[in-house]
């Protein structure tokens, strides 16, 4: 039988029925999925599970947002590895220029289809 390889992924959003949906296309792609509900919760997951993505959503009211969160996170040693995507709903143009500032590798909208998460996945096993 032939290991697949796999992706461990940190999913942060404070949407539950988002983030299960995401996680679970995931998981059907073969990646080890962690869901947390917040900035805080996934700075407090992400040392031990050291993922090697992480799906951000960036507006998540009260506290911190996926800005934020991700700074936070690329303090820890795990993160020089790892590929951090923005997933949100707005649609304001200047997101994508501040994604970018931000560093995350890539700007997915939502709603986003599985082909989309699938073709991120294939691209990063392939690195």
């Amino acid at each position: 039988m032939q290991h697949t390889p796999s992706l461990r992924v940190l999913i942060v959003d404070d949407d539950h029925d988002g983030a299960d949906a995401l996680g679970m296309t995931l998981e059907y792609l073969g990646c080890e999925v962690r869901l947390t509900q917040s900035g805080e919760e996934a700075i407090n997951v992400a040392p031990t599970f050291a993922p090697q993505l992480v799906v951000l959503d960036l507006n998540m009211p009260p506290g911190m947002d996926g800005y934020q969160t991700a700074a936070e996170l690329r303090k820890q040693a795990w993160s020089s590895r790892a590929t951090f995507v923005a997933h949100t709903g707005c649609t304001d143009s200047s997101v994508a220029e501040d994604v970018r500032k931000a560093g995350f590798g890539y700007l997915i909208p939502k709603p986003a289809s599985a082909t989309t998460f699938e073709a991120l996945v294939g691209t990063l096993l392939a690195k």
